[in-house]
């Protein structure tokens, strides 16, 4: 398929090696092939490094290309960081950020390109997420987007089946470096205010584990959550009740 609509794959990772193959295959599968695949390396010590390189060499023949690019992430300072290395060496017309234990549907690239093609004002495309336990081997289920004005509250959008126009990035900006945890959900909103075309495929694009960053630092992500969400809704109320309601249940 060719639409003239390139895109960019970018994996953040550290000590990935359990589950990076399986989501370099979720990229390799896809037609058409990303213009490039970004690597940033947060320092792994296991067999992470070892099993990017093969799959690099596996693959990529004359007749078969997508560009591998290996960045190291100096220093430890997070996932938002690394997300913002990745995008800045991206040329895509459009970016996909996959992590490293996450993995995409054979038929994701295709219809994202496609839903972008069909829709020329559309800014950002997302669609569902399949939850999974640990081992990707037992579906829990499927989380469909949100209206946007659940942003309130919570995370409208899924961000792991969230695909963005790399001109979104150089109008607004890149992610924000002051969150951890919480950086994909202060993005969206940014979006959102700036009144970013969204356009919702009722459609499973990607599938991720559950026991992320952000599950297993509960607290930290609730209060990023909740300083989002006063900073874009100064003076709504719901931000604080969404704190609280969390807070009592321990999400």
């Amino acid at each position: 398929m060719s639409i003239g609509i390139s895109y960019s794959v970018i994996t953040i990772c550290k000590n990935s090696d359990r589950t990076i193959g399986r989501t370099i295959d979720s990229v390799l599968r896809q037609d058409p092939l990303p213009l490039e695949y970004v690597f940033v390396d947060g320092g792994s010590t296991d067999e992470t490094r070892r099993i990017i390189e093969e799959r690099d060499k596996e693959f990529n023949t004359p007749r078969r290309l997508c560009q591998f690019l290996i960045l190291n992430q100096e220093g430890s300072r997070g996932i938002t960081q690394a997300w913002n290395i990745g995008l800045a060496h991206c040329k895509g017309d459009v970016i996909f950020i996959l992590n490293s234990d996450d993995w995409y549907q054979d038929d994701t690239a295709s219809t994202v390109l496609e839903a972008f093609y069909a829709d020329r004002e559309a800014e950002l495309v997302v669609g569902n997420v399949a939850k999974f336990l640990r081992g990707g081997n037992s579906l829990l289920g499927t989380d469909r987007n949100r209206a946007l004005w659940f942003g309130h509250i919570m995370m409208p959008i899924n961000h792991p089946a969230c695909f963005v126009r790399r001109s979104v990035y150089e109008r607004i900006g890149c992610f924000d470096t002051r969150f951890e945890y919480a950086a994909d959900y202060d993005f969206i909103l940014r979006c959102y205010k700036k009144r970013f075309r969204f356009l919702v495929i009722e459609k499973r694009l990607t599938n991720f584990e559950l026991g992320g960053a952000a599950n297993s630092h509960r607290r930290e992500a609730r209060m990023e959550v909740y300083m989002i969400g006063r900073k874009y809704f100064r003076f709504s109320p719901l931000p604080l009740m969404a704190f609280l309601i969390r807070y009592i249940t321990r999400r």
